[in-house]
């Protein structure tokens, strides 16, 4: 059977999305089937699912290839990275913004838009007031992490806790970056780079079910979680002080 963005709107809501949420979509375009719309009916059906008080985030990453060695660049109007037609299609929606950070920049969507994005670059990478810190500050449980037939694996959230709790081994190196903002002025920011050392994410992924921190389900043929973002940071802080090499492959 063929998906449109209605019956993807409809398959959200019953997942657990609602209006005023904010969420964050991690996705895979080719999850839904081969029989459906285009990228534009993702991204509308779910500025529908959280209706005109939401707000729809996409990762607009340009990590790729990038390390202290190799220092990237940084322009708002340059494409996204390795995360999707999905969020490239959320990047270039109309009224949409977009995050100022030379690797790991969010784009959003929705009237809190301006809010969720600026002074990204003052966060760090991931950690206090940068797009996934803010999300976790929605209130009453609106702030809500998407794995659009994804997991974990694709979770940049968790790397958020890992830098909140300045976990031993998970950040390396400095570089300055030539970064672009929105006004057209150039200056050399200096950042920090992941240790892109293989993760083992989905180690939580039953304990996020049991504990009703995440639910499961299909949004046409994809397979699904919808995870509460601000318990899920609670709840991994928890684990990785407690175990620091949670996450490390042996």
């Amino acid at each position: 059977m063929s998906w449109t963005s209605t019956s993807l709107s409809q398959d959200l809501i019953r997942l657990g999305l609602s209006h005023g949420d904010t969420v964050l979509v991690h996705s895979s375009y080719k999850s839904l089937g081969p029989d459906g719309g285009e990228p534009a009916d993702v991204v509308r059906s779910l500025l529908d699912a959280v209706g005109p008080n939401g707000n729809v985030m996409f990762p607009a990453h340009t990590w790729v290839g990038a390390n202290a060695e190799n220092p990237p660049s940084f322009h708002p109007l340059k494409p996204s990275a390795r995360v999707g037609i999905i969020p490239e299609c959320g990047r270039c929606w109309p009224g949409a913004t977009r995050s100022i950070h030379p690797t790991h920049s969010v784009s959003a969507i929705g009237p809190d838009s301006r809010w969720l994005t600026e002074g990204h670059y003052d966060g760090g990478i991931c950690g206090i007031g940068s797009p996934y810190d803010r999300l976790c500050q929605q209130p009453n449980g609106t702030g809500k992490i998407l794995l659009l037939g994804v997991d974990h694996e694709r979770n940049t959230s968790l790397h958020m806790v890992e830098e909140l709790l300045d976990i031993p081994g998970a950040l390396n190196g400095y570089a300055d970056c030539l970064v672009t903002g929105w006004d057209g002025d150039e200056r050399m920011r200096r950042t920090q780079f992941h240790t892109w050392k293989e993760r083992r994410f989905m180690v939580i992924d039953g304990d996020l079910d049991r504990l009703g921190i995440q639910t499961k389900g299909l949004v046409a043929q994809a397979i699904c979680r919808l995870v509460d973002a601000a318990r899920l940071r609670e709840y991994v802080s928890q684990r990785l002080t407690e175990d620091p090499n949670l996450f490390w492959v042996d």
